[in-house]
């Protein structure tokens, strides 16, 4: 991203695009990050191709390009099936929000949980973005419209503001992006050290823990305040295997959890 802080205090984005300058001002640096990804997307529409995609043949790329060779690809595979049976030859394009909540309410009265019917809506949601950045479809998310159950903060601890100053005043640099990650996420020390970016979609607003406490993976969403860190962190990766907050060890990251 190419955001940076003006000399007035404000927020600008500026960047090219074949030879031609695009620059835009704004109060904060989280709403100057989104002006640049929509206009990005905005100049960058005549990549896109094939509006006539159907669900069933996104899902196949989807599973193709990214889940294949993945710990979830299982799980992934079982449920696009079950997703292909509602949305299969209908194009994505046509694909509405109202899709989305008959979808989950179809998927509660065949005896699903909450925490089941989200994790196949974050795969839409997560199908729907894939498409975007690759540049198969211009159009709307569908999902994003439709909330989880699941709030993505509901992981946070309850910590006041008063009490999350405090801490942070006190926290060392090295151990700050753990504390976001772990306050944003509900994390596992050993999941914020193995996370790498392969595993971080920025773009559906998810994260992809492979293999949990429990032996499972999950999808993680995240809030507005880490996904806004994330895109200021990976401005710094070099490739998918780097880690995402670091490369101190659990047992470092530990002791420090419990001192500061």
């Amino acid at each position: 991203m190419s955001v940076h802080r003006t000399p007035n205090g404000s927020w600008t984005y500026d960047f090219e695009y074949l030879k031609r300058r695009f620059r835009e001002r704004f109060k904060t640096r989280e709403a100057a990050l989104r002006g640049e990804m929509q206009k990005r997307a905005a100049v960058d529409n005549k990549y896109y191709v094939n509006e006539n995609l159907t669900f069933k043949d996104a899902a196949a790329l989807f599973f193709e390009k990214h889940s294949k060779n993945k710990v979830s690809c299982k799980t992934d595979e079982g449920q696009i099936k079950v997703l292909n049976e509602l949305f299969g030859e209908k194009r994505i394009a046509d694909i509405t929000p109202i899709d989305i909540e008959d979808m989950r309410k179809y998927l509660e009265e065949k005896g699903l949980k909450s925490v089941s019917v989200d994790h196949y809506h974050t795969l839409v949601k997560a199908i729907f973005n894939r498409m975007i950045m690759w540049r198969k479809f211009s159009g709307f998310n569908p999902a994003n419209a439709v909330k989880l159950k699941r709030d993505p903060n509901t992981h946070i601890r309850s910590f006041d503001q008063n009490e999350i100053k405090l801490i942070e005043k006190n926290m060392t640099r090295e151990i700050y992006p753990y504390f976001i990650g772990a306050l944003h996420t509900g994390m596992r020390r050993g999941e914020l050290c193995n996370l790498t970016w392969e595993n971080v979609s920025l773009t559906s607003r998810d994260i992809y823990v492979a293999k949990s406490k429990s032996g499972k993976a999950r999808h993680i969403p995240t809030s507005e305040t880490l996904q806004c860190y994330l895109q200021m962190l990976s401005e710094k990766k070099k490739n998918p295997m780097d880690f995402v907050f670091g490369t101190l060890s659990r047992g470092y990251i530990t002791y420090h959890f419990a001192t500061e």
